[in-house]
């Protein structure tokens, strides 16, 4: 699993993580990718994501509703 942390507003990672992601299964071969970000992500930036096989996950931290997803994914 390659997991990508993003404590930004997804302005200002949205367009470079499709590369990052093209990348990380390049280099590593992972079952999963997953962006955890601390801040909320729209949707059309899950589904653009979701195209190549990453996964977003939003509101991860101690509490936030990411949280319990990010402990989910096996």
């Amino acid at each position: 699993m390659a997991v990508e942390c993003k404590d930004v507003e997804h302005m200002f990672w949205e367009l470079n993580a499709v590369g990052s992601a093209f990348t990380y299964r390049e280099l590593y071969q992972p079952e999963h990718i997953v962006i955890a970000s601390l801040k909320t992500v729209p949707p059309y930036v899950k589904e653009l994501l979701a195209e190549f096989n990453t996964v977003v996950i939003d509101n991860v931290y101690p509490g936030g509703g990411g949280e319990q997803e990010l402990n989910n994914i096996h």
